[in-house]
């Protein structure tokens, strides 16, 4: 094993990501969906592995690359598919679809050409290098030129591209498809007066036609193989095109047939996530596959995590190696977790709540959260039954910070498998990074980490606190467009976020649990302040910083992301989105420009614990939200 490979440098995500041939992890089940012959879409957040798994039916990564390889069941080309893999980009995108200068008729003709040719010219290009390599059953070139023919016949104006010399080949097409995306870019870019009339010398297609026909043209040269064949266009980072935009995607993949399928990664839920432009007609369940990454199961990003983890190990050792992170990280409860702090704390705080945990639960002292809440049981519970075991659990988290903050606690620890599990928020990258600051914290080598010798509590906490530091100062260097603004509206809503669950002067705050979503009512149009917030705030969805991004009407939904929990003091658990608290736009506005001081945001709060409904609103929490405390050292 190599001494000069730490613990910590297993998990950074840099030396991993970007160190040369990417590492796959796929189980079974994910391996298959993805596989299927139907158009899927892929949702989740940064980091939750969306590049990966389209990657993986990339035809070249599955030749070359042996991690992936290790992986499959089937390789290329027994998997009967061609994968072709392509980012979306949103600068090019943004300017393709300028509406000021472009009729409705003209930006759906060039969303159409710029995405039906440029998977016809990857495909070209794959067929070519495939051809050559041997790598599919045998055709002559001349069945390979026929081919190349038939879809020029079929889109004469295609012919428009080719040079004089051009021979009907893939090599032939895939140069002639280049022009055409280069012309078509110049028109639109460079040229855009008298636009419609440079078009004249394009194909006129609706969105998909081509790329479907030209996919079945262009493998019919596999003669009696190619009816089994498909091809998979895997388009990244689709959050990059426009609403409208999105709408044509949504055609394209409505009226897909085979050979072809979409598989295509978005990061948050489109809001156009089932029309389409063509009238009457919907995108069903049956037209495309969901894949949320996002809403993996906590076993199964459990097992998904180990998996990453394990792959990276065994490359680093160079043979088969195994990695449970519970070991590393043990199985503590919040219970031990927070008695292994408290026991470190003095003051009358501490000694309180470990006074009445042993007093209730002599046989079981650590039951410091069930104790705390049946302690204030009058301050919460609404009928004069006893509470059940449902009542105690949904407020474990609210418990776990009012004992924090009652015992002078300024950094809410959190450590073990369970809670980071949550913290990451279903992200790989997220959850890296804290592995990665745990290591760091603790020292250890890799033999340590694959041995499963738990690292210290204290070590966990300090670990996923810097993580969350780190995450919010590394923004510039992030996918991140505005990160000044991403960054002030971090620190405003993880403050709200706080208080909302945190605790009041008479433990009111246990009386509703859950809050930490946010809705907000956005004003229409292009341009203006809605349009900037809205920006900001898929800016932060997309950078890890906001979490379940969604639309509803003319309203947005939203919330923290939970590994800024640490940092701001909030909890470990999943906030309840019935119990979403109204922001008002211009209030979002002022977050995004850094301009509220602590009388604004103070009043903010009171109006937002105000404009509660009934149920969780009374007169004495509205007057007792306090701002979170400085931090120190857990």
């Amino acid at each position: 094993m190599p001494d000069s490979l730490t613990a910590a440098q297993l998990f950074s995500h840099k030396r991993w990501e970007y160190g040369g041939s990417r590492l796959y992890y796929l189980p079974g089940p994910l391996r298959q969906q993805l596989e299927r012959k139907t158009s899927t879409i892929v949702i989740g957040s940064r980091g939750s592995g969306k590049t990966t798994l389209l990657q993986s039916l990339s035809w070249r990564e599955r030749l070359q690359n042996e991690s992936l390889k290790a992986c499959l069941e089937q390789g290329f080309p027994e998997s009967g598919f061609i994968g072709l893999y392509t980012k979306a980009s949103a600068s090019l995108w943004r300017r393709l679809d300028n509406a000021a200068i472009q009729t409705g008729e003209v930006r759906r003709l060039v969303f159409a050409l710029y995405l039906d040719a440029t998977l016809l010219q990857i495909l070209c290009r794959a067929l070519a290098e495939l051809e050559v390599e041997g790598e599919l059953p045998a055709f002559e070139m001349d069945s390979a030129e026929d081919a190349v023919g038939r879809l020029l016949d079929a889109q004469p104006r295609l012919t428009n591209f080719m040079l004089e010399g051009d021979t009907p080949t893939y090599r032939g097409g895939y140069r002639a498809l280049g022009r055409l995306l280069d012309e078509l870019k110049s028109a639109v870019l460079l040229h855009p007066e008298g636009l419609p009339e440079r078009l004249e010398r394009f194909p006129t297609i609706a969105v998909g036609e081509m790329a479907a026909q030209g996919a079945e043209l262009l493998l019919s040269a596999l003669g009696v193989e190619a009816p089994r064949w498909s091809v998979f266009y895997c388009i990244d980072e689709a959050e990059a095109l426009s609403e409208f935009q999105q709408l044509q995607l949504n055609t394209a993949i409505r009226t897909a047939r085979h050979p072809l399928y979409y598989k295509v990664a978005f990061v948050s839920t489109p809001k156009t996530v089932r029309g389409t432009d063509i009238q009457g007609f919907t995108l069903q369940d049956s037209d495309r596959e969901l894949i949320i990454r996002d809403r993996q199961s906590p076993t199964d990003f459990a097992d998904f995590l180990d998996g990453v983890v394990s792959a990276r190990a065994s490359q680093a050792t160079g043979g088969p190696c195994s990695v449970r992170l519970q070991d590393w990280l043990g199985r503590p409860s919040p219970n031990e977790v927070l008695a292994e702090v408290l026991v470190r704390k003095v003051g009358s705080g501490p000694k309180r709540v470990i006074a009445s945990a042993r007093a209730r639960h002599p046989d079981a002292p650590n039951q410091l959260l069930e104790s705390y809440l049946l302690d204030h049981q009058q301050h919460w519970l609404r009928t004069g039954k006893p509470p059940s075991r449902q009542d105690l659990e949904k407020r474990v988290g609210e418990a776990y910070l009012s004992i924090c903050r009652e015992s002078k606690i300024r950094t809410v620890p959190f450590a073990g498998h369970h809670m980071l599990l949550h913290l990451s928020d279903s992200c790989i990258r997220d959850a890296l990074r804290q592995l990665e600051a745990i290591a760091q914290q603790d020292g250890g080598s890799l033999e340590a980490l694959v041995s499963g010798r738990t690292v210290p509590v204290a070590a966990q906490a300090r670990g996923i606190a810097e993580a969350g530091e780190r995450k919010l100062t590394s923004l510039t260097h992030e996918a991140v467009d505005s990160p000044a603004e991403v960054g002030n509206l971090a620190e405003y809503l993880g403050q709200i976020t706080a208080v909302l669950q945190g605790p009041t002067r008479n433990w009111s705050n246990l009386r509703v649990p859950g809050r930490g979503f946010f809705r907000c009512r956005l004003s229409e149009g292009e341009t203006g302040v809605g349009q900037r917030v809205l920006g900001v705030l898929r800016d932060g969805d997309e950078g890890g910083i906001l979490r379940d991004l969604e639309h509803e009407g003319d309203e947005v939904l939203f919330r923290v992301h939970r590994s800024l929990a640490a940092k701001f003091g909030f909890s470990w658990r999943l906030p309840d989105r019935h119990h979403a608290r109204v922001i008002l736009e211009d209030e979002l506005d002022a977050m995004t420009r850094g301009v509220l001081d602590e009388a604004a945001l103070r009043h903010l709060l009171d109006r937002v614990d105000r404009a509660g409904d009934a149920q969780e609103s009374t007169a004495e929490t509205s007057t007792e939200l306090e701002l979170p405390l400085g931090r120190d050292d857990v």
